[in-house]
């Protein structure tokens, strides 16, 4: 694969998280990419890959991602891509044949929640070795490798590609920070009420207006210091009880 040349990255692109998952879908065996032919164009031997395609491609595009400045990782945008064709088939001519490639694969963007498509297109690319006196793996190689670069080229310099990364990742940041409010506010919920409870209980409860009764009582003179402590004392044991109860 040969990446793209970049002048520069691009702006805000490293506050923006990206992960490729790869789903290879194409009807052939995992690493088989091709295979050789005779002068009438029957099928011989396998061309395959030596290492997984889908792992091969998934670089490829990590790659792009991070030259463009994004950083891989969990928690922003996600590419989902299906890979449908990456295979040589051959042209035999008279004196030679043509080596012809074909890549294409299924682009979505979406975030980690699978959230409604962001961004959806089909890639589609071909690439070819002309005058090829073997049907080779070598020769078989250099049109594969063309047809996947042009492919995510093509990808990497749709506008609308890069617009949904940084879209997904700026709702995903709305919605994270949304969350880690509503978790702050609850948290708050379930602390503060007490002290309000209590505050309410005090307004309008019977022992309470009886404690201030009796400090007029007091007040006025007719009741003792030690009658008076003894009834706030018990008033005070009350009170604590039905605040136990109300926690069970």
């Amino acid at each position: 694969y040969s990446p793209r040349e970049m002048d520069s990255r691009l702006p805000g692109a490293d506050m923006v998280k990206v992960r490729v998952a790869m789903t290879d879908s194409r009807p052939v065996a995992p690493n088989k990419v091709g295979h050789k032919s005779n002068a009438y164009g029957m099928e011989c031997a396998s061309i395959n890959a030596t290492a997984p395609i889908a792992g091969t491609v998934t670089k490829a595009m990590e790659l792009e991602l991070t030259n463009s400045g994004f950083t891989l990782g969990e928690g922003g945008a996600v590419v989902r891509a299906e890979l449908n064709k990456l295979y040589n088939r051959w042209l035999i001519g008279f004196w030679s044949g043509s080596a012809l490639a074909e890549f294409s694969m299924k682009v979505n963007v979406t975030s980690e929640q699978e959230t409604p498509i962001q961004y959806s297109k089909m890639i589609y690319a071909e690439g070819l070795k002309d005058k090829c006196q073997l049907t080779s793996g070598q020769n078989a190689e250099i049109a594969l490798s063309a047809a996947m670069t042009k492919g995510i080229h093509q990808l990497m310099e749709d506008p609308a590609f890069t617009k949904a990364l940084f879209e997904v990742a700026e709702k995903e940041n709305s919605r994270l920070s949304a969350g880690q409010t509503a978790n702050t506010a609850k948290s708050k919920t379930m602390t503060a009420p007490k002290s309000e409870n209590i505050k309410a209980k005090s307004d309008g409860d019977p022992t309470m207006e009886e404690f201030q009764r009796l400090k007029q009582l007091k007040a006025d003179g007719l009741i003792t210091d030690e009658e008076f402590e003894a009834a706030r004392k018990r008033m005070a044991n009350k009170l604590l009880k039905d605040d136990a109860a109300d926690s069970e």
